[in-house]
């Protein structure tokens, strides 16, 4: 259950504010094997839009926990500020190895005096390895707006191509306010080199919801999202993380952003 390289964007999969919990890497067991139980991620995006748009900031203070072998807790704090107008997203989450074979997870996020983002966010879900390669994803979340709910299932699976490199394929499937369903997709590659160096490539396509606090009641709108993060072992327990996205919401804007990050085991 180790700590994945960020990808934000809702269609891509680590949502706002959710942790991924659940997908062993390399990196657990070198922090096993360290005698580290605590994980410390900040990591900060700077974003420009296209048109007369101001420019937008984001900083996410992750924090996990191994509490046991098998069970990962999670806390996390998410900023955002897009032009005037500003949020705070606070989650709490869990991730639990049942079997050698089964995970699930749950994170309850809630956002104090929300302008653009929900008010609450739940999520749960099951990862099963149904063989050595292969393990087969299912969440089920729900956003709580002020105006209504939006629910989605969104299925996956990965395939290790290596033991160094695999893929996550997902697909989500919404419902909002009961009068209208939506569809998104993603695709990640990731790759851990000799040197403890990780590459994580994203694309995703698809309808998913994303409020705009400068076009109201707006909710719902479709995008193309690509984003590359790279994570560079800087000493023993301290990584650096940089990142670059490219958000094009169509016939609303686009978006550029970059990030830098850490991540530190104690």
């Amino acid at each position: 259950m180790a700590r994945q390289l960020p990808s934000r964007f809702p269609v891509a999969g680590l949502l706002a504010g959710c942790l991924l919990l659940v997908q062993a890497t390399a990196v657990q067991a070198q922090d096993a094997a360290a005698g580290t139980r605590w994980t410390f991620t900040p990591i900060y995006t700077h974003s420009g839009l296209s048109g007369a748009r101001d420019d937008w900031n984001q900083l996410d203070l992750d924090l996990l926990y191994e509490a046991t072998p098998r069970v990962l807790l999670g806390a996390n704090i998410d900023w955002r500020e897009r032009g005037a107008f500003d949020d705070t997203l606070y989650t709490g989450s869990i991730g639990v190895q049942a079997t050698d074979t089964f995970w699930w997870h749950a994170a309850v996020t809630a956002t104090s005096d929300a302008d653009f983002s929900p008010e609450h966010i739940y999520v749960a879900g099951v990862e099963w390895k149904s063989a050595e390669r292969v393990a087969w994803l299912l969440d089920y979340r729900l956003h709580e707006y002020s105006d209504g709910d939006l629910s989605e299932w969104r299925s996956g699976v990965t395939v290790w191509l290596s033991d160094s490199t695999w893929v996550t394929a997902r697909y989500g499937d919404g419902d909002a306010y009961d009068t209208r369903g939506y569809h998104n997709a993603s695709l990640r590659l990731d790759h851990r080199f000799a040197n403890h160096q990780q590459l994580s490539l994203s694309y995703a396509n698809g309808v998913d919801p994303e409020r705009d606090p400068f076009v109201p009641g707006v909710l719902l709108t479709e995008a193309d999202y690509f984003s590359a993060y790279y994570r560079l072992p800087l000493r023993t327990a301290v990584d650096l993380i940089l990142g670059a996205e490219y958000e094009d919401r169509h016939d609303v804007y686009t978006r550029s952003g970059l990030s830098v990050g850490l991540v530190v085991r104690f």
